[in-house]
């Protein structure tokens, strides 16, 4: 994506997910990266498998979009369930887990403090 007036680092973080996520669709495991030209942010895209738990309790605030499939977000305070479109928001330290219903593509943002 070449730099014009309306590119923000935004619209580049949201470029390279969907990169990231169609190269991470054959794979298993969740791909790290941290987003080019996104200062204070990191992204994490990837595929669940049906059954996959992920611990939560990250040191930064997080948002998690469900590209397709099904998740429960477990935690303390409330259990959530989010389908294809939906989003997260996982405040900073967050005891829980996020439980793959069936396969699922996400794309996770991480605030990343000072």
């Amino acid at each position: 994506m070449e730099p014009d007036q309306t590119t923000t680092p935004l619209t580049r973080v949201a470029a390279w997910a969907r990169a990231a996520l169609a190269r991470a669709a054959q794979d298993h495991r969740v791909t790290l990266g941290e987003a080019p030209e996104a200062d204070g942010l990191a992204v994490r895209t990837g595929l669940l498998r049906a059954g996959d738990r992920v611990g939560l309790a990250a040191a930064d605030e997080e948002i998690w979009v469900v590209v397709d499939g099904h998740v429960e977000l477990l935690t303390t305070r409330a259990d959530l369930a989010a389908r294809t479109g939906d989003v997260l928001h996982v405040p900073v330290n967050t005891p829980g887990h996020l439980v793959a219903v069936t396969d699922t593509r996400f794309v996770a943002v991480a605030f990343l403090g000072p």
